[in-house]
């Protein structure tokens, strides 16, 4: 898959669409899994759901955007890729923003998973998954802003705030250094790998 560092779930049918409103088929970029230059080029869209926190008459609620995705195919290694907006987190329906903001309300505010979803709108059975997500990735995540950042944090407070300050730069960087995508569970334990990360945009 390749994440769009260019492009996020609110834009995403904006940026990958004509001005008719059809999706844009001149799309070109390199394959993340042979590396060939330009050579992935349009093969189809699929539809996913990636809920985002929107503000709506004065309250904040869980938004679900329908994305009609774009995938290429590599030319070259005849692979398939989905493009995908930088703030969404591969194979959830939770956004990246979403996911943050959630996180926030737990470990910031140090609130109680039966106590966070009377502040937000999911259920606790919802956030209960989101904070084992964060649990998984917390030690990576940690190395990642020593190495990428030279940031020595050691409390998760500490990490929740450095990313919610620096979300785009720490995306990018994770998928430089790890080739995968931050917060993405669905095989990360395989060995070897069968999906392949890239990055698109700047």
């Amino acid at each position: 898959m390749i994440i769009d560092i260019g492009i996020e779930v609110k834009n995403y049918s904006k940026k990958t669409k004509d001005k008719t409103g059809k999706i844009d088929k001149t799309v070109i970029c390199d394959c993340p899994n042979c590396h060939a230059k330009q050579s992935a080029t349009y093969y189809c869209t699929y539809w996913r759901h990636a809920f985002v926190f929107e503000m709506k008459d004065g309250i904040l609620k869980l938004i679900d955007h329908h994305l009609e995705i774009i995938r290429v195919e590599c030319n070259s290694c005849e692979t398939t890729h989905a493009i995908l907006p930088w703030d969404a987190i591969p194979y959830k329906q939770c956004s990246l923003t979403a996911f943050l903001l959630i996180m926030q309300k737990v470990v910031l505010a140090d609130n109680t998973l039966e106590k966070a979803p009377k502040k937000l709108q999911p259920s606790s059975q919802f956030i209960y998954e989101m904070v084992c997500v964060w649990k998984e990735f917390w030690a990576s995540v940690t190395s990642l802003l020593r190495v990428a950042f030279l940031t020595y944090l050691e409390s998760e407070a500490e990490v929740l705030q450095f990313i919610l300050k620096n979300t785009k730069m720490v995306v990018e960087q994770y998928i430089k250094h790890n080739k995968w995508g931050i917060f993405m569970t669905h095989g990360r334990k395989q060995n070897p790998r069968k999906i392949t990360v890239g990055i698109r945009g700047n």
